[in-house]
């Protein structure tokens, strides 16, 4: 085989073999690509989840807030309240006809 032939020959090899390589490097950038768009939706999923937990935190301290609210509201509420004990119940009793008894019996003044 000449020189020239060989030449020709180890060309030919070196087409082969960059062909092959151009093949492995499109398969690689499909495959890059499809990384990037997996990363590109996890990212963004991530951003749904920060909002969330974002929105989360503010809806609880909302809850807290409300309950510290409710918990005052029902504490006024039974501001004036007396719960009465060993007192007997009878039926269709009148509790501020009861009430007024009770005052007189400790000699406070109770008006209806």
């Amino acid at each position: 085989m000449t020189a020239f032939e060989e030449l020709v020959s180890q060309i030919k090899l070196m087409r082969d073999e960059f062909s092959g390589l151009q093949s492995l490097v499109v398969e690689a950038s499909t495959i890059v690509k499809d990384f990037g768009l997996r990363l590109q939706n996890i990212e963004d999923r991530l951003l749904d989840v920060e909002k969330t937990k974002e929105l989360i935190n503010n809806l609880q301290s909302r809850v807290d807030v409300l309950e510290c609210e409710k918990d005052a509201a029902e504490q006024w509420n039974r501001m004036n309240n007396v719960e009465l004990k060993g007192v007997p119940q009878t039926a269709n009793e009148n509790l501020l006809d009861l009430i007024v008894s009770i005052g007189s019996k400790v000699n406070y003044a109770v008006t209806k």
